[in-house]
């Protein structure tokens, strides 16, 4: 649940078009994961890595995060947390990007 309220919270940020605080980003990241570290499949764990390091590379590069590119990241975090319960990922599109479909008006455009 702390996953999607971050992804909700990160919608909201990327519809007004402001810049992800990266800082409180990573520290809500790293309470999720904290929880899930015993439990998680290796492709949880893995969806979890490739989003920390493309927040790492952003980061140390002084570069603001782009928030689509976050979502999809989380998008594929999200899936992988789905499977993990038994729920197919059949036609939510590439990573599970489809999840978000409902929560952005211009989703064909905001996920390129």
């Amino acid at each position: 649940m702390q996953t999607v309220n971050l992804v909700i919270n990160l919608f909201t940020s990327a519809k007004k078009e402001e810049a992800i605080d990266n800082d409180k980003f990573t520290a809500q990241l790293y309470a999720i994961y904290k929880k899930n570290i015993l439990y998680a499949s290796p492709d949880v764990v893995n969806a979890f890595g490739d989003l920390m390091q493309y927040l790492y590379k952003h980061d140390s590069a002084g570069q603001s995060t782009p928030p689509q590119k976050i979502l999809r990241h989380l998008t594929k975090l999200m899936g992988a947390m789905r499977k993990d319960l038994g729920l197919s990922n059949k036609n939510l599109g590439k990573d599970a990007q489809n999840l978000l479909r409902v929560m952005i008006t211009d989703f064909e455009v905001s996920m390129k």
